[in-house]
């Protein structure tokens, strides 16, 4: 997909990576609406952007993620301020909680519930031009994570939903690929160091910052997951050690 005069949404996209992810579609000529829990931080973001990237490119929406309602009405802001939504970034998360329900809500139940109200957007069958739909996984979707089992947990499913649709390409128009980054220095970031170091897990904390990869990284393989139209139901993996690859799976399913 080329980018330039597309509309993209990011969730989560106040911060760290979904920050980024904005700031990489805006300066590849995309209009880009913020969505983001946090409205005092989206705003300011917003207001940024336009004075960076040109006036009334960037549009901020407070949103729930975990809110049919909201998700709806994001959604439906889009459609209205710029006529159609081409990209959506599945990106709002939180690290492992004791609160483990709330991380299976806002890391997969969100995936799932926008891609679901993106698709009905986007869908050629109901006169939408199709689209992209980038879910932000996690290396911990691919790998076991005894640190975070639910966090794991959720981000397996977040990559298991997404190859599942990749036949959406043929019925709807629309491409479903998995971004799965290694540890990267966000605020999800250091909470899951503080929770290591408070329960005297320095050991695992120290191995986590061995592995850290940038952000801009990450944001350089979401832009290659858009750009690349032979991509569907692909895994993007992000490391320290090996850059961005892909993984592989076999191709029979059930």
């Amino acid at each position: 997909m080329k980018i330039e005069g597309k509309v993209a949404i990011v969730t989560g996209g106040g911060q760290g990576i979904g920050e980024r992810f904005c700031i990489a579609l805006l300066e590849k000529g995309a209009n880009v609406v913020i969505a983001d829990i946090k409205t005092r931080q989206g705003e300011s973001l917003s207001k940024q952007f336009n004075q960076k990237y040109g006036l009334n490119r960037t549009k901020f929406v407070q949103c729930d993620v975990t809110s049919d309602a909201d998700f709806q009405n994001l959604i439906n802001y889009t459609k209205s301020t710029f006529g159609n939504v081409d990209i959506l970034c599945n990106n709002a998360g939180v690290p492992e909680m004791e609160q483990w329900e709330k991380v299976l809500n806002i890391n997969l139940n969100s995936v799932i519930r926008g891609t679901k109200l993106a698709m009905e957007a986007m869908s050629t069958k109901n006169g939408g031009r199709g689209g992209i739909i980038i879910n932000t996984a996690s290396m911990g979707g691919i790998l076991p994570m005894p640190s975070g089992p639910v966090y794991c947990a959720s981000k397996f499913g977040v990559v298991g939903f997404s190859r599942s649709l990749d036949t959406c390409y043929e019925s709807d128009g629309i491409r479903v690929n998995a971004i799965c980054p290694s540890y990267a220095p966000t605020s999800l970031f250091e909470a899951s160091i503080d929770s290591l170091v408070n329960a005297n897990q320095h050991e695992e904390a120290r191995k986590m910052k061995a592995i850290i990869i940038s952000i801009d990284q990450v944001a350089r393989g979401m832009i290659q997951l858009v750009e690349d139209d032979t991509k569907n139901g692909a895994v993007m993996r992000i490391t320290a050690a090996k850059g961005i690859d892909y993984q592989p799976y076999r191709s029979s399913k059930l």
